[in-house]
């Protein structure tokens, strides 16, 4: 596109200083320029705020009424896309050998400035005349004819001598000569028929041709009434009408046979198809599909041209405009949770065009303390030769995670947000002053078991990443279980039995006395609400572990039976 004005652009610097007891600073200023400096900043040092810088816009041409202006900012690479306002400027229809064009001019105003943009649309001639039917006009005894022709196309009018040939054939008990008037104009074959009933009598003749495959040579057979046949020779005459580039032509082949001295015609024709010059229109190479200069081939030496008059030869490199490749200038990258893969995503800003390819694999390395993650996209994805290419950097000293837990029986469950590109995670406890791998998950969370009532645990949740863990114990914590509820109980060995009495439990529905056999607790007995004490009957030597248990809400509370027990010893 021209720029047909140029709009003055001016640089708008914005500068602010709030001076506040004797001190300067400027951490809370901000423009439409997203600007922000802070304490200690240099005022020199702070981007001024600029206009918009726009390069010459690119037109996309989608169709003759649909045309777009693309801007893009010199400064900050935005873009902006203005559809043009199209008008037809000058049109000329093709004629039968005059070649017609359409000239359209997209206008676009943007930002104060007119650009306008032409484009000239060629229309090929036909080649050719566009004649209707002919008129044909015979002499008074049919010896002769012509055809007046008129192109509906262009008006041109042309008059045409015909070649005659003649059969007599019978009319039920009459005999009718039968004329036919061949004429060959605009490369087409045109005939017309004429019966004149005969009022003497004449001995029929028909004829009937055969032509070789070459059209070179034709045999006549004529059949007289009374059964005779004679095939003779015919001479066959050529006419021909060369073919141009602009034109078709046409091979006009007439054969002509005496026979008993009367000659017998029959014309047989060949469109020759515009000469062996292709033209070939400018086309400008996209991003997936070459271009062409504007030029002319001749199919017979397959050489290229300038000129139709074949005076200035190219070559075919010279010719040829390559695909231009892509262009994505917006691209993105999805990387995978555990950032063993990523995909990438672009947008051409030539043609439209979105590529997504499948995942690829990433490379991973471990380097002053950071996790780097790599991937590069091969160029044959893109069709270009640039490369595309995205990391991920991981700072070992953050990547920790924040744990909470939630307390249970004898257990704690622990609880954390994932870490990006993290593989799996270890749960480590801290024992006997040393930091021990207690076990693996590639969960977010994780129930400890088997912990006593009472005690403190420290324990810690450690990312892997590239098969190394992270061992970055910052965020331990330290858990303990839920505590357990004892009904206090006292005792009394006599002889042989043992007493038991124990305190009342609020809202206790029923209590029971269990003892552990071959490590099972089984209950021995169970009272109403009213009974706090009971004495066992008479037990062998030994020790034995007895609980007392309470039921709430229809609940034996007897979810840890071990530290809610007591041992007894029977002598």
């Amino acid at each position: 596109m021209s720029q047909t004005k140029v709009a003055k652009r001016t640089l708008v610097a914005l500068l602010a200083v709030l001076c506040v007891a004797g001190s300067a600073s400027v951490s809370s200023f901000s423009t439409a320029g997203a600007i922000t400096a802070y304490a200690g900043t240099n005022i020199e040092d702070i981007t001024p705020v600029t206009d918009h810088e726009w390069s010459e816009p690119k037109c996309i041409w989608v169709s003759n009424e649909e045309v777009y202006a693309e801007f893009k900012c010199n400064v900050c690479c935005e873009t902006r896309k203005v559809k043009a306002d199209v008008q037809l400027t000058s049109h000329r229809d093709a004629s039968c050998f005059t070649d017609g064009f359409s000239i359209y001019t997209a206008t676009v105003n943007f930002n104060d400035n007119v650009y306008t943009k032409r484009e000239y649309f060629t229309h090929r001639a036909e080649g050719k005349h566009d004649y209707s039917d002919p008129v044909w006009n015979w002499s008074d005894d049919h010896s002769a004819a012509s055809a007046h022709f008129v192109c509906e196309r262009c008006g041109f009018e042309e008059d045409s001598g015909a070649v005659i040939s003649s059969e007599v054939t019978t009319d039920g008990e009459d005999t009718v000569t039968e004329y036919t008037a061949y004429v060959v104009a605009n490369g087409q074959l045109y005939t017309d028929k004429v019966s004149i009933k005969n009022t003497e009598p004449t001995e029929t003749r028909t004829v009937s041709w055969e032509w070789t495959d070459s059209l070179s040579a034709a045999l006549a057979t004529v059949t007289c009434g009374n059964g005779k046949n004679e095939t003779v020779q015919a001479k066959v005459t050529v006419d021909k009408h060369y073919a141009t580039y602009r034109s078709v032509g046409w091979v006009t082949y007439t054969a002509i046979s005496v026979v008993d001295g009367i000659e017998y015609h029959d014309v047989m024709c060949v469109v020759l198809p515009k000469n062996s010059m292709v033209h070939y229109e400018e086309q400008k190479p996209t991003c997936t599909t070459s271009g062409i200069i504007d030029c002319w081939l001749d199919l017979d030496t397959d050489k290229y041209y300038l000129d139709p008059e074949c005076t200035q030869e190219v070559s075919w490199y010279q010719v040829d405009l390559p695909e231009l490749g892509h262009d994505f200038d917006s691209v993105t990258w999805h990387w995978y949770k555990d950032l063993k893969h990523a995909w990438f995503e672009a947008h051409c800003t030539r043609c439209d065009h979105t590529i997504k390819t499948p995942p690829f694999s990433t490379t991973c390395k471990i380097e002053n303390g950071k996790v780097i993650y790599e991937v590069n996209l091969p160029s044959t994805f893109v069709g270009n030769n640039k490369k595309y290419r995205d990391r991920k950097v991981i700072d070992l000293k953050t990547a920790v995670p924040d744990v909470t837990y939630e307390k249970g029986d004898r257990a704690v469950k622990l609880t954390w947000d994932s870490i990006e590109g993290a593989q799996q995670y270890g749960i480590a406890g801290y024992v006997n002053g040393k930091w021990k791998l207690l076990n693996t998950t590639p969960d977010t969370s994780y129930i400890i078991r088997n912990l006593t009532p009472g005690t403190e645990y420290k324990v810690a949740v450690v990312p892997m990443f590239a098969d190394r863990w992270n061992t970055n114990f910052t965020k331990a914590i330290t858990v303990t279980p839920k505590s357990v509820n004892v009904i206090p109980v006292q005792t009394k060995i006599i002889d042989h039995k043992v007493g038991i009495k124990w305190q009342p439990v609020a809202g206790a529905e029923k209590y029971a006395v269990a003892a552990l056999e071959s490590n099972t607790w089984a209950v021995k007995k169970e009272f109403d609400a009213n009974t706090t004490q009971w004495t066992t009957p008479n037990l062998a030597p030994g020790t034995y572990r007895i609980a007392v248990v309470a039921m709430v809400n229809g609940t034996w509370q007897s979810s840890d039976f071990r530290n809610r027990s007591f041992e007894v010893t029977i002598k």
